[in-house]
């Protein structure tokens, strides 16, 4: 594993240990939770890789990790994707999508490029009218992709399979957590999140 890669993936560990916490179950349950995501756990990136992380608007990556080192100048294109598991059709496609955005780079300096893909899933446990994860369901509508919903296994599978499947030849996604994340319950248990996070490395 090259070392910005490796040291990339220490800080989003340690970035999503300080993120997967009780106070970001609104944040992951109502959706948006991309840049949070990212915004949270790129200080701790800067930090392992010893660069500073840059916007790069014209090239639609989303953010640039720069060492300006006058004696080892190098920069690594990143990408940070997110979805609900029960987003499925998207998750067959975005990877892929994902891929083709991060090399579609107007900087040619980049040393490398990494995609991060996050999926949470939303867990019904109690289906009681007076639950938060049968208010939280009414709320968002029967057709939103928000829901809690009982737990499926095969759908996970389904998904990591995609994940699992190479990209391009030699590319491939690799898990930053085996199981996931530990789960994040609503204030009563009736409803849980838990987030599975993969990388892909690219060489320059």
């Amino acid at each position: 594993m090259p070392d910005t890669y490796s040291s990339f993936r220490a800080g989003l560990e340690a970035g999503l240990a300080c993120l997967w916490k009780p106070w970001f179950m609104s944040g992951v349950r109502n959706g948006g939770y991309e840049q949070t995501l990212r915004n949270v756990c790129m200080p701790a990136i800067e930090e392992a890789m010893g660069r500073t992380a840059f916007t790069e608007s014209d090239g639609r990556r989303d953010l640039v990790l720069t060492s300006v080192r006058s004696d080892a100048p190098s920069s690594t294109a990143c990408e940070f994707k997110t979805n609900f598991a029960s987003q499925i059709g998207d998750i067959e496609t975005r990877p892929a999508q994902a891929l083709l955005q991060i090399n579609r780079s107007s900087l040619k300096t980049h040393q490398d490029r990494i995609v991060v893909y996050a999926v949470a899933e939303l867990v019904l446990e109690s289906d009681s009218d007076q639950c938060l994860a049968v208010h939280h369901n009414a709320s968002v509508g029967p057709k939103s992709y928000k829901r809690f919903l009982k737990e499926n296994p095969a759908q996970m599978q389904r998904i990591s399979r995609i994940f699992d499947s190479p990209q391009d030849p030699g590319q491939r996604f690799e898990r930053v957590f085996e199981k996931g994340l530990r789960k994040l319950y609503l204030e009563d248990k009736s409803g849980f999140a838990r987030l599975h996070v993969w990388t892909l490395y690219v060489p320059g």
